[in-house]
């Protein structure tokens, strides 16, 4: 209802201005999936570089 508002006295700008922030929102969450994940995959690698050292701490790091 308030982008059928927005339309009647804006026009195409208030689709702009509703759509805007969701895009940015959306591409900054996916942004921040994959620095998750390559985090998560440096700390597995990290892991397993101390597990490859010292075969005795197998499992340890997990």
């Amino acid at each position: 209802m308030l982008l059928a508002i927005m339309y009647r006295g804006m026009g195409y700008w208030s689709l702009v201005i509703f759509f805007l922030p969701l895009l940015v929102t959306r591409l900054s969450f996916k942004s921040f999936l994959g620095i998750r994940n390559v985090y998560r995959k440096t700390i597995e690698a990290l892991a397993n570089a101390i597990e490859a050292q010292n075969p005795n701490r197998h499992g340890h790091g997990r």
